[in-house]
């Protein structure tokens, strides 16, 4: 490409603007100063390389503030020129001062008028740049906005001499401009190519805000869910809320009309340090709230117990199943030992699953027990005792049975009954005590229990039938039975 600036006249040329506008949905306004432009970003071409630089199709630049734009161009060739290199410099003070990048669209590939577009990473509230067609006539320059895919509008402006002329838009609507295009719509002969100069950005100035947090409960107990609010002036902020027990995330949520909640059911027994980070947005500055403590204090709980079998007997297995729970507003499922006591013994102790918890005992004696199960308690549960249950035993039936070594016999031949006692179930062990053997009414004699057995020996039977009974008188634990008769026959 030939000097860029092979068309300039070094002289002061008047400038005439024609203004027109695109329909569009923001309220955007016409700049044609860098004055009127207000200013408080640019991007710079001098950051793509010295004097005669050739450009690709696009490229990603930075401007002063550090915020990314894409620039994108019709065609390749495009180049970087310096303006006067040389002293002196004529084109001072005509908007293309000495010693400034410009970016001249190539006329090798796209016919000169562009376009050149800029894609913002960040919204903003206008943009602006001079232009310069290369031949020294009338030209009319265009810049078109948009956010997004939406067209925002348009406005042209008119150089009757050729003069570089500023063009720059504003949208007062808010800063809703995401890509501007740079064009040349019209040339007085033919439009080859132009020179776009440093873009003045008018980038939002972001505001303010201040964030407070309030709990909806303070303090709370272990999984009672406690609700955080985050309030952010002003109330028109928008983006999110992250909150913080200390350096840990709980959430984060949206704000909407100024406010955002989180609701925690998960904070352990102790103190937090609980804070609301505003992220912040392009039109408000981001803040954090005051750290607000919140204590957690162990959950109640309520302990019960009930009995398989009440009345049980004597030798029975029984078994009590426990249950614990939390107590509202506490929540959750309980967990460690419980304890199981007879008054004031212990009975065994076993560990919950679920909240529950189940222990079994046949040792327990007939008359009335107070069964009582206590929660041991852990790092989120405080500990609690069941009401007392009434566990009420009686003593075990008994089964009597009796048997002769010699039946029949001959007079004068001993001989021994044996008596067989066991418990009838429910009931289970070993019956302890005494038997009475009997023929008919008449008492022949009595023997003791051992391993649930006793003896009876006698010869003295007379010849004939006899009616051999045996009767257990019972103990504590089990009820007396008397055997069915056995038929003793002595000849």
């Amino acid at each position: 490409m030939s000097n860029p600036f092979r068309h300039l006249l070094p002289v002061a040329i008047a400038l005439t603007l024609v203004l027109t506008c695109s329909a569009r949905a923001d309220t955007l306004a016409v700049v044609t100063s860098p004055s009127g432009q207000a200013a408080t970003d640019s991007l710079n071409w001098s950051q793509l390389g010295g004097d005669g630089t050739v450009l690709g199709t696009s490229f990603t630049g930075k401007t002063a503030l550090g915020s990314s734009v894409m620039v994108g161009l019709a065609g390749a060739n495009s180049i970087i020129s310096v303006v006067c290199l040389a002293s002196p410099c004529s084109w001072t003070g005509m908007g293309l001062n000495a010693g400034h990048s410009l970016l001249w669209t190539s006329d090798a590939l796209n016919g000169g008028n562009g376009p050149v577009t800029l894609t913002l990473a960040k919204p903003v509230a206008g943009l602006g740049a001079f232009l310069q067609a290369d031949l020294p006539a009338a030209f009319t320059a265009k810049i078109q906005v948009f956010n997004g895919a939406t067209s925002l509008g348009s406005f042209t402006v008119a150089s009757s001499t050729g003069v570089a002329t500023y063009i720059g838009v504003l949208d007062k609507t808010g800063a809703n401009i995401t890509s501007a295009v740079f064009s040349l719509t019209s040339c007085a002969t033919i439009c080859t190519d132009f020179a776009l100069d440093s873009v003045a950005i008018t980038a939002p100035v972001a505001v303010a805000t201040a964030a407070t947090l309030a709990a909806s409960v303070n303090p709370s107990v272990f999984g009672q869910a406690v609700v955080f609010t985050a309030t952010v002036s002003p109330n028109t902020a928008t983006g999110t809320v992250t909150f913080k027990d200390g350096a840990v995330g709980l959430g984060t949520s949206t704000l909407v009309s100024g406010k955002a909640s989180l609701t925690s059911t998960s904070l352990a027994p102790g103190s937090h340090s609980i804070t609301a980070t505003y992220s912040g947005s392009t039109a408000f500055l981001s803040s954090t709230s005051a750290a607000l403590p919140h204590t957690v204090n162990k959950a109640s709980t309520k302990a019960s117990v009930v009995s398989s079998h009440n009345p049980s007997v004597f030798g029975q297995s029984v078994t009590f199943a426990v249950t614990v729970s939390a107590v509202a507003p506490g929540s959750g499922t309980p967990t460690g030992t419980v304890t199981l006591k007879n008054g004031t013994a212990a009975l065994g102790t076993v560990t919950l699953s679920g909240g529950k918890a189940t222990f079994s005992t046949s040792a327990l004696t007939p008359g009335t027990h107070l069964i009582t199960v206590s929660y041991n308690g852990n790092v989120d549960f405080s500990s609690s005792t069941s009401a007392a249950l009434g566990q009420t035993v009686n003593k075990a039936s008994t089964k009597t049975t009796v048997v002769s070594s010699h039946n029949p016999s001959v007079f004068g031949q001993s001989v021994t009954f044996t008596a067989t006692l066991a418990a009838v179930a429910p009931g289970s062990g070993t019956p302890t005590g005494t038997v009475t053997f009997k023929n008919g009414a008449t008492v022949l004699g009595t023997g003791t229990l051992s391993g649930g057995k006793a003896t009876f020996s006698t010869s003295t039977l007379t010849r004939g039938a006899h009616s051999i009974t045996a009767g257990y008188s019972g103990s504590v634990s089990d009820l007396g039975s008397t055997s069915a008769v056995l038929t003793q026959t002595v000849n």
